[in-house]
This record gives C-alpha cells, structure tokens and sequence, in this order.
C-alpha cells in the first residue's frame, strides 16, 4: 500500500476576488499546495508565506485581485478535526498518511482531504454517515448517487455498505480530483464513479438512495425542478433549523415520508423515504 504524505500543519491562504481557470498551473513554486474556486472567488494555498509568488501572479493577471490573506491550521481548515478515527456502525473512517490496521475491518475507509471539505467529523457528515448507516440497515440500495461529494467521504461509505454503483457529483474540480483519489486509494474505483459539475445539471440520474450535502440554495433549485421526485431514499443536509423546517413542508407535499431528523444546535440532517411502512 502506497504511503500517503502528511498534510502541512500550517496554511496560508491567499483569498483573491475574480477566478481562476482550474486547468492551469499558475506556476507558484514548490510551497504552493493548490486553488479552490468558489463563486467569484479563488483561493491559492501554501505551507507558508508566499508574498513573492502571489505579487508576481497578481500583477499579470488583472482579473484578480487580493482580498484577504489568511494563516491557519491545516486542522482548522478540516472543521477544527484532530483527525482521529470517526466511527458510525460498522464504518471506521481513518486519516490516509496512517498506517491502517493490521486486520482491516470491511467497513474502514482511508481519506485524504487534501484542500477539500470532508474527512468526515463536520456535524452534517457525521448525521450523513449515520443516515446511511441506517438505511443499509433496513434495505439495500444498489445505486447510489451523492451530489455535492467534496473529498467523497459519503459517496466511500455508501460502497463500503454495498452500494453496487455510486455517481459522485462535484462543482470544484480540486474536490473532484481529491474524491477520485480517494476512490482509488480504497480501491473502488470500479464503484464509484465522480463527475466534476453541477448537481443541478445531473438530475436526470438514476438512484435508490440520494445524498445531498449541498448549500440550501443549491437544494432549493433541485427542488423546483423536480430532482427529489421518486426517490426511494433520500439524505439531506447542510441546512440550518429554519431552512429544513421549509423543506420539510415541501417534501411532505409531494408524499415523501421523514424516517429520520438529526439536530445538532445549528444543522439539521433529515432521512426521507417514499416507500410506506410494511
């Protein structure tokens, strides 16, 4: 098994106004770890100060512009994780650059999040976790289909359980990029299959059980244009108190049933199912 390197244990991170084109090295050194792009914004990452590199970008690139600059750790950058093992039933998730146990169990899962969200301790991953964990309980579930998958922490979980075939749907190309990694380094590439988008775009997909962690706007659009419809299971997260109580109301509206209702003091994770009780 290839070792995995240690993340850094310091960022500094470079917040600009305007975008970047993923596809393209901006040629910023060998401190330079990678971008994050989200909406109008680009993020550029290093393992330490990097005032000369970023300088020399900004000046020929005059769609950006310097906002912010932020220091870090890499930990709080991964929602403040210590990084230690998560366990949800019989899954174990484990930082990737550990040495994983001699016997592993066939729930555990190695992750890398790289510059993406997701090892798996964020409140609304874990009640994620905790859903699937349940639904495998009561049914299985062949296709699998997790918009919004970031490092594919849930998307992993689903194969693991006995998921035949997982889509995993991602905007950011970095995030896409880290969940193929990670589908490798389990060796589930054959399962899991991640395509960078939209998941507005990536409605039309088939799917017995669907995962959503995604921004509530995001939701809300799936919503209106039907992309909850006659699902047999579907998790959703993500959204605060106020939001998933709206959402609630609508998804009753269109005779999906709530299986389950995770709150923490600010997020809510709801299960809903459209098959009646036998």
């Amino acid at each position: 098994m290839n070792p995995v390197k240690r993340p850094p244990e310091n960022l500094v991170i470079y917040e600009t106004a305007g975008t970047w084109d993923e596809r393209l090295d901006p040629e910023l050194g060998p401190h330079f770890l990678g971008l994050w792009v989200e909406a109008e914004y680009t993020f550029f990452f290093f393992d330490r100060e990097a005032e000369g590199p970023m300088g020399r970008l900004l000046a020929k690139s005059p769609g950006l512009k310097l906002r912010w600059t932020h220091r870090m750790k890499y930990a709080e950058w991964q929602d403040g994780t210590d990084f230690a093992p998560i366990r949800v039933g019989a899954l174990t998730i484990i930082p990737a650059w550990t040495s994983p146990p001699e016997k592993a169990e066939p729930g555990l899962i190695r992750i890398n999040p790289g510059l993406a969200f997701g090892f798996g301790g964020h409140p609304t991953t874990k009640a994620c976790l905790e859903c699937l964990v349940r639904v495998y309980r009561e049914d299985r579930p062949r296709r699998v289909l997790d918009w919004g998958t970031g490092a594919g922490v849930l998307a992993l979980a689903a194969a693991r359980l006995g998921a035949e075939k997982v889509t995993a749907v991602e905007y950011s190309r970095t995030a896409a990029e880290t969940a193929r990694a990670n589908a490798a380094l389990n060796g589930l590439v054959g399962t899991i299959e991640v395509i960078e988008g939209r998941a507005e775009d990536f409605l039309a997909l088939p799917a017995d059980l669907v995962c959503a962690n995604l921004h509530f706007p995001v939701q809300e659009e799936i919503f209106r244009r039907g992309g909850f419809k006659n699902r047999p299971w579907l998790i959703l997260s993500g959204m605060f108190h106020e939001q998933a109580a709206r959402m609630e109301e609508r998804l009753r509206s269109q005779g999906l049933r709530l299986a389950d209702l995770i709150r923490d003091e600010r997020w809510a994770t709801m299960l809903w199912r459209v098959r009646s009780e036998p």
